[in-house]
């Protein structure tokens, strides 16, 4: 039988999240992610030419994150920076770069996959090239059973262990989603981390359709 969670939500089961766009006037493209009460704000400036370009053949990608409580997140900046450059298709926009700036405003748990769901809805609100989308979702281990889009205290006081989880998929075969990075905290055995990978994996597929059906043509 599903556990049931402090916030009535099943074992399995997501929080709502509401994907808005052109929330900022400035920049190429503003998005607001909000899942259950974690809020995150993301905006990209670029792409423009490199005067200096270390690189020639791609897109050089700068990213700054800032949180509502000013903690320290430059590991949480190169885990999105990583999966950034992974998704934009740099063919297209070589010798470039584009500055990505994200506020997490409110943080009750998973903000990590919210800050990186926030990355890809920005890049195709400022019309970014990108090889495919990117879903997230964060899956935290209590005790045998897993609980999908933890909560802050699930994940900080009653979780074995807490893991993030990306994927990429075309419009073609999005079950045929494949990770494209992953991160864990806590003690893990195979199947523990097997299991949580498949949730994660089927999880993201739903938070993926949700992308999709947000992001609407801009009117000229």
């Amino acid at each position: 039988m599903d556990k049931q969670r402090q916030d009535g939500r099943t074992a399995l089961q997501i929080r709502n999240v509401i994907w808005e766009r052109d929330v900022l006037l400035a920049p190429q493209g503003s998005v607001r992610v909000t899942q259950g009460k974690t809020t995150v704000f993301a905006a990209v400036h670029g792409p423009k030419k490199q005067t200096n370009p270390s690189s020639f053949d791609k897109c050089c990608v700068q990213v700054s994150i800032k949180h509502f409580s000013s903690v320290e997140l430059k590991h949480v900046e190169y885990r999105v920076k990583h999966v950034a450059e992974s998704i934009i298709a740099h063919e297209s926009i070589p010798g470039t770069s584009l500055n990505l700036s994200i506020q997490i405003m409110d943080d009750d748990g998973s903000a990590l996959s919210v800050c990186l769901n926030a990355m890809c809805f920005a890049f195709l609100d400022a019309c970014i090239p990108i090889k495919s989308l990117v879903s997230c979702v964060a899956v935290a281990r209590v005790d045998s059973t897993l609980f999908a889009d933890p909560s802050l205290y699930e994940q900080q006081t009653i979780a074995h262990g807490n893991m993030t989880a990306a994927f990429v998929s075309n419009h073609r075969s999005p079950e045929n989603a494949k990770p494209i990075f992953v991160s864990t905290e806590g003690k893990w055995t195979r199947e523990q981390y097997e299991s949580s990978l498949q949730a994660g994996k089927e999880l993201s597929l739903l938070v993926r359709m949700s992308m999709r059906q947000a992001v609407v043509p801009k009117s000229s």
